[in-house]
């Protein structure tokens, strides 16, 4: 991104892989995430999430978290016999993507599209670390509308085209979060981003940057 003077700008904080898991599961029906197109994968969207038994109105809203994705590296294990142990629930998460566990795209983008073609009610999702992930992997350029943010909030004052250390007054300044995580060391990741005539986001104008610290009272 080109730095330039902003006020019709926006912040939205980056959602870990734990916030993603906790917030957006029963918001948004995801039958899978990826972040860069896999050739052995095939993305099926879910056109009616209302037929997901995971947003239905029954208890236990239950499904499998990362058991399922040692399974298909496994090479004494049948897609039959996993899927079996793994289709009893409403749906599956587990890594695909080889950002942390390295050996899960061999197999695993193969069988988690299989699995949602035969239970086309059960959620599929990916589990993707932001963060704590190889730095070797996938080096090259993202675009920014790939990651999954929480509600933005407006930024009302000018942000100035320099680098280093900046003071961002935005309207709304309770969603950000700093010393979180496992070990409390960790800070928000921000996105800033354009807004379109129309309102909407604009993510050819958009720079990713750290959160220092937050000041309440100032709303920075």
């Amino acid at each position: 991104m080109n730095k330039r003077s902003l006020s019709k700008f926006v912040a939205a904080q980056i959602s870990d892989s734990k916030r993603l898991f906790c917030q957006g599961i029963l918001r948004f029906a995801f039958t899978a995430l990826f972040l860069a197109p896999i050739p052995s994968m095939t993305v099926h969207a879910a056109e009616n999430t209302a037929n997901l038994t995971i947003l239905g109105p029954d208890y236990p809203r239950a499904f499998f978290f990362r058991a399922c994705e040692s399974g298909p590296s496994n090479k004494r294990m049948t897609y039959e016999k996993w899927a079996a142990e793994f289709g009893r629930l409403s749906g599956i998460i587990g890594k695909c993507l080889d950002e942390e566990v390295l050996g899960r795209e061999s197999n695993n983008p193969e069988w988690f599209s299989r699995f949602k073609r035969d239970y086309p009610n059960q959620v599929v999702l990916l589990h993707f670390n932001g963060n704590a992930r190889d730095p070797l992997y996938k080096t090259e350029k993202y675009f920014s509308g790939h990651w999954i943010y929480r509600k933005a909030t407006l930024i009302i004052s000018d942000v100035p085209a320099t680098s280093g250390e900046t003071v961002i007054k935005v309207e709304n300044v309770r969603d950000f979060h700093v010393g979180t995580g496992r070990y409390r060391t960790s800070n928000d990741d921000i996105a800033l981003f354009g807004v379109t005539p129309d309102g909407k986001h604009d993510w050819n104008y958009c720079e990713q940057v750290q959160l220092i610290s937050v000041d309440q009272n100032a709303s920075t």
